[in-house]
């Protein structure tokens, strides 16, 4: 699980500007497993995925 990104929302860096990080794994890898805070999650960061994702029946 070391190779996820990690995103900490208790990080000042991404507090002050959550843009930067989000900006980075949209560019990098739009649908990724990450751990926020601890928990691994699927985060989706470009919003024709999300569609597509929460259209999909299945």
């Amino acid at each position: 699980m070391s190779d996820q990104p990690t995103l900490s929302t208790s990080n000042r860096e991404y507090t002050r500007d959550p843009y930067a990080s989000l900006t980075a794994l949209r560019e990098q890898a739009p649908l990724s497993r990450v751990v926020v805070d601890g928990l691994p999650v699927g985060l989706v960061t470009r919003h024709d995925e999300a569609v597509r994702i929460l259209s999909t029946r299945g």
